[in-house]
This record gives C-alpha cells, sequence and structure tokens, in this order.
C-alpha cells in the first residue's frame, strides 16, 4: 500500500500521470494535502470578511494587533488565523443566541433554527454574519477530522468548503479538490486496502507524539522534515534542478531521522509521562481565549449586534456603518446556493457523465462583496442612533 500527499500544483501533476501510465501508477492513491487546503479554505473566508469590519474588531479585541489583523485573511498564519476564527465563532454563536433571547422576550416562543431561518430571509445583515459562522463550522469540522483521525468527517468537511470554492473564484483548488474527493469517495472500490487502513486506523493523516487531538496532514509532517534541512537559502527550486532534487531525496530522510533520533534521546525527553494533554488545555490558554470572545463579543455588541433586527433590510459595515450596494446583498443572499449548482454542475458534466474535459475553464463568478468598489451609501442618524 503506497499513498502520499502534494499541494494543489503536484497534486494536478501526480493525477495527470496516473491517468496517462495507469499501470504502473494506478494503485498509487495521491491525496491532496490537508494542510494546504486548510490554508485555502482559510483564505477563502478571508475573502468573504476583506472590508466587512472584522479585522477593525480584532484588533480592537486584541486578539491580534492592528498590523497583524490583516494578515489574518490570507490564511499564511495558520495557528493565529485558525484561533482568530476559533474566537470569532464563539463570539456570533453567543451574539446570535442573545439576539434570540431577546427576540422571544419581544415576540413570544419560537424555534431557535426557525427563528434563524426568518431572519436570514429578512436581514442580509444577519445572513452574512450567519455565513462566516457557518464556514468558520466548516472550518473546525474539516480540523477534528484531522486531529481525530476520521476520515468519513475528513470527506464530509471536504464536501462541505466545494461549494465556497466555486463561488469565490478558487478554481484550481475547486477542480482538483473535486478529483480527489471522488478519488476518497470511491477508494472501497479502486483500493479496498488502502480503504481500510484510512477508514478504520486513521492512515491518512500520522501522529508526531502521543498527545491526544494531535494528528496533522501528511504535507504537514513533511514540512517539518524540510525544516530541518533549511539553512542560508531555504531548499528552494527544487523541481528546477535535477541535481538538487535528487541529493534533497536522498539526504532529506536521513537527516530528519537522525534530528528526531537526537530529540527523542535528549534529557529533555527521558522522563516518561502517562499524561498527555493537548496544548490548548493548558489553564493559561484557556483563560487567554475566554478573555478573547468576551472581548470580541463587547467589540460587536459596541457596534452593534449583527444578529439583531434594528438592521432590517440593509446590509451594513459594521465598523464604519456603510449601507452596502444592491449588487452586495444579492451577492449574499445568493451566493451559498449558487456555490453548491456549480459544485454539482461541475460534478455530473465532468466527473461523473464526462461530457466536458477535467481541464475545460471555470468561469469565474466574481460575486460582489464588501471589497468589491462602489458607491458606498450612508444610513440616516436615526438609524445609527437606533442600532446602537
Amino acid at each position: 500500500m503506497h499513498w502520499c500527499a502534494f499541494d494543489q500544483p503536484l497534486f494536478a501533476l501526480a493525477k495527470r500521470i496516473q491517468w496517462h501510465q495507469p499501470d504502473p501508477y494506478g494503485k498509487f492513491v495521491t491525496m491532496m494535502g490537508p494542510l494546504h487546503t486548510e490554508m485555502t479554505f482559510m483564505s477563502t473566508i478571508g475573502d468573504v470578511l476583506q472590508d466587512s469590519g472584522w479585522t477593525n474588531i480584532m484588533s480592537n479585541a486584541q486578539v491580534a494587533r492592528s498590523g497583524v489583523a490583516q494578515s489574518l485573511l490570507s490564511g499564511h498564519d495558520v495557528a493565529r488565523t485558525k484561533y482568530s476564527h476559533q474566537v470569532t465563532a464563539c463570539a456570533l454563536y453567543k451574539l446570535q443566541h442573545l439576539a434570540y433571547l431577546e427576540a422571544r422576550m419581544n415576540r413570544g416562543e419560537m424555534a431557535f433554527e426557525e427563528w434563524c431561518l426568518l431572519m436570514e430571509g429578512k436581514s442580509p445583515t444577519f445572513k452574512f454574519w450567519s455565513i462566516i459562522l457557518r464556514m468558520e463550522l466548516i472550518l473546525f469540522g474539516f480540523l477534528r477530522s484531522i486531529r481525530n483521525r476520521d476520515f468519513q468527517l475528513y470527506i464530509y468537511s471536504m464536501e462541505k468548503m466545494m461549494p465556497w470554492l466555486f463561488a469565490l473564484d478558487h478554481v484550481h483548488y475547486a477542480r482538483w479538490l473535486s478529483v480527489h474527493i471522488h478519488d476518497m469517495k470511491t477508494l472501497h472500490t479502486s483500493n479496498p486496502d488502502v480503504y481500510q487502513a484510512f477508514n478504520n486506523s486513521g492512515c491518512f493523516v500520522v501522529a508526531r507524539t502521543k498527545n491526544p487531538f494531535s494528528s496533522m496532514g501528511l504535507d504537514q509532517r513533511h514540512e517539518q522534515h524540510n525544516k530541518y534541512l533549511k539553512g542560508d537559502g531555504g531548499i528552494l527550486g527544487l523541481t528546477e534542478h535535477e541535481e538538487k532534487l535528487r541529493r534533497w531525496m536522498v539526504c532529506g530522510p536521513e537527516v530528519a531521522r537522525a534530528v528526531d533520533e537526537f530529540e527523542l534521546s535528549s534529557v529533555l525527553r527521558r522522563e516518561e509521562t502517562t499524561e498527555y494533554r493537548h496544548h490548548e488545555q493548558t489553564p493559561g490558554f484557556q483563560k487567554r481565549f475566554f478573555n478573547h470572545v468576551n472581548t470580541t463579543t463587547e467589540e460587536f455588541n459596541k457596534l452593534g449586534n449583527p444578529f439583531s433586527d434594528s438592521y432590517g433590510e440593509d446590509l451594513v459595515q459594521i465598523s464604519t456603518r456603510d449601507v452596502m450596494d444592491e449588487s452586495v446583498v444579492k451577492s449574499v443572499c445568493s451566493i451559498e446556493e449558487s456555490g453548491k449548482r456549480l459544485y454539482e454542475t461541475f460534478l455530473g458534466e465532468r466527473i461523473n457523465s464526462r461530457i466536458k474535459d477535467i481541464d475545460d475553464p471555470i468561469h469565474k463568478n466574481k460575486f460582489a462583496l464588501f471589497s468589491t468598489p462602489y458607491q458606498r451609501k450612508h444610513p440616516s442618524m436615526s438609524k445609527i442612533e437606533k442600532r446602537v
């Protein structure tokens, strides 16, 4: 049994090699790297949050410095971006329930889910921040599948990501992650031994330590091994120099093995311990997280709870209180369903029936969002006072 994880460009190349030479390479399982998938989806959430006022809230709540908050939209700093979305999701959940309790006091009993659907249809501002909360929960479901080695949740979470990748024009990941999901869903027939290993033993990820909830993707472990080899100039340009690539392939695993053996035999690791905790289970981390959730909730409340019914039919930028153009409102109300239709069409045309080639262009949607240039309007003073 052989399998390996790649980033998107190398995955596309590996799949083309498999399709053109199925006899020697057909049984080799190629995977899209979970770390790179995670970073891409963080970037997708950032596309929606761009210019929405979220970075100002993160800065004011002291979750991130003002100079760092803007970089969270790209998702390149994985740990910091993930933490910021964890804080945001908890704060949005609290704000949503506070608004629900207030509405129930005024209107009588109504189920929470029913109230959310009603408010999403009435308020684009409510709809927008509900979308952000759903996207963050998809991200956390994907992370949980990796940390807990849950193969079925891994597939399910990636399928939930796909409509957003199509809707927000991440065309390369939309194309090739669809292929990866299809490969994983049909693995039980194409390669049952690997499927059993993935499903029963969680071998599609690796665990470096015995700590719970700490498994990682194969590509992330590759990155950690590469870190051992980085010196002046790093290990860039491997695919462009055959000699450099050959030297890295021969020496890289041996250097990584020697470093691992040294760490395991060092004085710092000689003491045996039976207590294995995740690094986020420490009291200091929990206290900091609790404080950040509270301060983020307070910052949202200062500017006006985005889930309250005071915004009416306006879509409002939460920090500047600009009222968005009608094109942005239309995008927010339709983007989720549009992404689902695009994903279903892609699967039907290029993977199931194959009436189109996998490399045929994917037309971009260019949905209007907060970052789209247009003539911005300001709400009347009476509306501002009402929201405050």
